[in-house]
């Protein structure tokens, strides 16, 4: 079920186990990264502090398609724990894609339901649109979730 919620609101969290040389590897490839100019690596970002960081898609036609913001985003925390280091990472879609793939469908439901006595066919058209409209969102917002994740884990060296 919660592999279910995670795409339909566009998310997703990974955990990494690693020792100090590969937190290290990690950082230094996070200061390359960020450091990068032009499109070397399509990824930008910045490190908050030695255990924060963020990361999205330098370049992006997602940009255009839902007005600003950038698509993805992907935030990493290293915590200790008991002599271990975790790594986890979390990456969301942005907000439009959420708003496009649920609660449109679910405002639109409601107004059916409403006025269900008074509804022509022109509305049943309307609600196969919306409910169309509200999968390609839910598509589009996944996809660019999960290409900011490969390629993060990619430039990172980590396995899933």
């Amino acid at each position: 079920m919660n592999n279910y919620l995670n795409r339909i609101f566009c998310r997703e969290k990974l955990t990494f186990l690693l020792s100090k040389k590969e937190k290290n590897n990690i950082s230094k490839r996070l200061q390359k990264i960020i450091a990068t100019k032009g499109y070397g690596v399509n990824l930008t970002g910045k490190i908050k502090d030695e255990n924060n960081f963020k990361l999205s898609d330098k370049i992006t036609i997602g940009v255009y398609i839902q007005g600003g913001g950038d698509p993805a985003v992907l935030r990493g925390k290293f915590t200790e724990e008991s002599g271990n280091i975790l790594l986890t990472i979390k990456v969301y879609g942005h907000f439009a894609f959420i708003f496009g793939s649920i609660l449109i469908p679910i405002f639109l439901i409601a107004t059916i339901i409403s006025n269900y006595s008074e509804l022509k066919v022109e509305a049943y058209f309307s609600f196969a649109f919306v409910l169309a409209f509200a999968f390609i969102m839910n598509i589009a917002g996944n996809f660019f979730k999960n290409r900011l994740l490969k390629k993060t884990l990619k430039e990172l060296k980590l396995k899933e």
